[in-house]
Order: C-alpha cells, then structure tokens, then sequence
C-alpha cells in the first residue's frame, strides 16, 4: 500500500493525501472522499483551511471559502468524517492523550450555494450573489377595483347592453406576484439596524433576478428572520432569511388600480424607494 502523498498546499497549509474515494450517488451529483495527514497539533489549522469560517472586522464581513477539490472543481468541501490520530503520546503539560500525525477525513460535494458574484442568469444562484440560498414562489393575488362598477361594460356584440356599464362589478383582476426567499449563510451578526431601515420600502434600482430584470419599485423589503449556526471553528454564526415581494408586469408598489383599470402612482408615496438590494449585507 503507497504511503502518503508529497505535501499539498490546502488554503495556506501543508498537508499529505492518504488516500482519494470518488464516487456519483443516485443523488446529489459527484462526491469525493479524501484523508488528509499532517501535525496533530495543527490539526484545527488543516480544518480551518479546508472548510473556511467567517469573522467580523468592524463592520466588514470575511467569509474563508471551503477547500475546492482540484481533479473537480464543482466540488467543495462539505463535511468532516473523522479525525483520527497515529502515534499516540502524552501532554506533560495537561496530562491529556495526544498524538504526532493526525489523518482528517474529507467529504467533497456539490455545494448548496455559490461562493463568488456571478450573473444571475448563469447555472448558479437567481440572486448572483455569493454564500446565499434563494427560493421563488409565484402566485395571484384578486385586486377588485374601486367605484360603482364603471371599470368594466359588457362587451355583446349585436346586444342592446354592448358597451353598458356592469353595476355594482365586483370582477377582480388577478395579478401575478412572486414571493423571494434569500439566506444569507454564515453571517458573523444579525443586522438588525440595517435590515430594520429598509423593511417596507421599494427598490430603488432595477434589480435582476434569474432571467429577470424587475424595474424600480416593483420589489418589496418585507422583513428577515434569523436562526442559528456555527462555523468550522465553533464561532456563532447566523443563517439570515430576507424576505422580498415582487410585483409583476412592472407594476410599481407605489400604484393603485384606478377607476379605469389602470395601475396610476399615488402620493405621498406610501413606500420609499431605497437601494436595500445593494446594501443589505
């Protein structure tokens, strides 16, 4: 049996193959399974490389990428198998059982999320933002317009009410709507000040979205949630839930349907316009 490999750069830090499984599931897509060995006493420092963690410097975020597996560049690592030690020796210092070389099992897969900007039209993410997850829902919702029924008349050809206003309509009309959930995973805070600013305003900018472009004011900051996580290193993290309304067929969140059955701007605005979809972090 071939020993270890010759030194292999992980994210900064040497280490030796053992030995490499690759496999393709039923589901999931490829995987691979690999065990690295290095010091036991870094052996946190091999984790740390190979699945990344996230800190907070001020208010600026640094999120370290997982280790990308080279022969498969679609693949991250996932998940930790095992930490197994060779050699075994005492710690004067402790008294603790420790060891000289440490052997980590690796589990490589396709990741749930991306970890760069990428177009929003691409296979990837329908945000193009990195570390997020983003769910779509499409639905109607009835409007019934206001007034007496004057927004809508028969349309009979050839009958004496052809053209006649409909009394007392109570037709609606439905509109398409899409409902947006975006994660942001591994957060290093919860951005409560910045995120309660902008619930309830529209979209400043136009804002693409898979093979979408919505105009301005047609998508709305409706709140976040949050959950809790934890990094490579056991640093708390957060799993933070943006959720946005989205109006279809450009109709701005600031209109209302009118007596005519036109979407008309109203005022004051009942939603400001602010640019959420750049800065919410």
């Amino acid at each position: 049996m071939a020993g270890p490999s010759p030194l292999v750069n992980v994210n900064g830090i040497q280490a030796s193959i053992v030995s490499v499984r690759e496999a393709w599931p039923e589901q999931g897509g490829p995987t691979a399974d690999v065990v690295f060995q290095g010091s036991w006493d870094l052996r946190y420092n091999l984790v740390k490389a190979i699945f990344g963690y996230a800190s907070l410097n001020g208010s600026t975020i640094y999120r370290q990428t997982p280790y990308q597996y080279p022969p498969s560049p679609n693949l991250w690592a996932r998940s930790l198998t095992s930490i197994e030690g060779i050699g075994p020796r005492t710690n004067q210092a402790t008294g603790w059982l420790g060891y000289k070389i440490c052997q980590i099992g690796v589990h490589f897969a396709v990741p749930p999320f991306g970890f760069n900007v990428e177009s929003p039209q691409a296979q990837n993410d329908p945000s193009g933002q990195p570390w997020t997850t983003t769910k779509i829902k499409g639905s109607g919702e009835v409007f019934t317009p206001p007034g007496t029924g004057s927004t809508f008349s028969w349309n009979a050809a050839g009958k004496t009410y052809n053209n006649a206003p409909i009394p007392n309509s109570t037709i609606g009309v439905l509109f398409p709507r899409v409902e947006i959930s975006m994660t942001r995973h591994w957060m290093p805070f919860i951005p409560v000040l910045t995120a309660s600013t902008y619930i309830g305003s529209a979209n400043l900018n136009p804002v693409e979205m898979g093979n979408q472009l919505f105009a301005k004011g047609t998508i709305l900051f409706g709140g976040f949630n949050s959950s809790e996580s934890a990094d490579t290193l056991g640093n708390l993290v957060w799993e933070i839930e943006y959720t946005i309304l989205v109006n279809q067929n450009d109709r701005d969140w600031n209109s209302y349907l009118a007596p005519d059955g036109t979407y008309q701007l109203v005022q004051p605005l009942p939603f400001q316009y602010l640019d959420f979809w750049a800065n919410l972090p």
